[in-house]
């Protein structure tokens, strides 16, 4: 059974997922079809409860009904502190939910982001674990998940539990996206 090495890139429009094999200096970035290497953050909930994410999920961009986009922009934070101009961009209607945190009304239904970004990872691993399975059973051993700069505890620990809650049983670590693009480019 081989083990590997995740990084996910949860972007707030696209994300991506490399995987390489413990001991191997190949990286693969995950196809998510037709050659495209990025996930769009999209996640689009059907009204029989199932969902799409990705490039699925745009094919109803255009609709509101169902279509959850920019999930981190209001990932741990309270509704009250949600400017307006924020909740105007997003595809659902942004609402009060549970103890205050803002939440998506979609559907008739209250969904957290970190629930819809949970969601969407978990379609990113389904692709990753399917595109892996030929190599027998897939152990992940540790994901790292870059985050943006400015992100404090509370959304740390959301993201974190985000890729645990995801399916992801393994070592989880958080790297701020400047320090990513500095390790890509060999600067130390």
């Amino acid at each position: 059974m081989p083990d590997y090495l995740v990084a996910i890139d949860l972007g707030t429009c696209n994300s991506c997922l490399c995987y390489a094999r413990v001991g191997s200096n190949a990286v693969n970035v995950l196809d998510f079809g037709n050659m495209k290497y990025i996930c769009p953050s999209v996640v689009y909930y059907k009204p029989d409860g199932t969902f799409d994410a990705g490039w699925k999920a745009t094919l109803h961009y255009t609709r509101y009904d169902g279509v959850v986009n920019y999930m981190k922009r209001i990932l741990a934070k309270r509704f009250r502190d949600i400017p307006m101009m924020v909740k105007d961009s997003l595809k659902s209607e942004v609402v009060s939910g549970p103890k205050g945190f803002a939440a998506f009304l979609v559907n008739g239904r209250i969904i957290l982001p970190e629930d819809v970004l949970c969601d969407l990872v978990k379609f990113m691993r389904e692709r990753f674990i399917e595109k892996c399975k030929g190599d027998g059973e897939v152990n992940v051993k540790k994901v790292v998940v870059t985050i943006p700069s400015n992100y404090v505890q509370d959304p740390i620990v959301y993201t974190k539990q985000i890729i645990k809650n995801a399916g992801f049983d393994c070592e989880i670590v958080t790297l701020p996206e400047p320090v990513a693009a500095c390790m890509a480019y060999n600067v130390s």
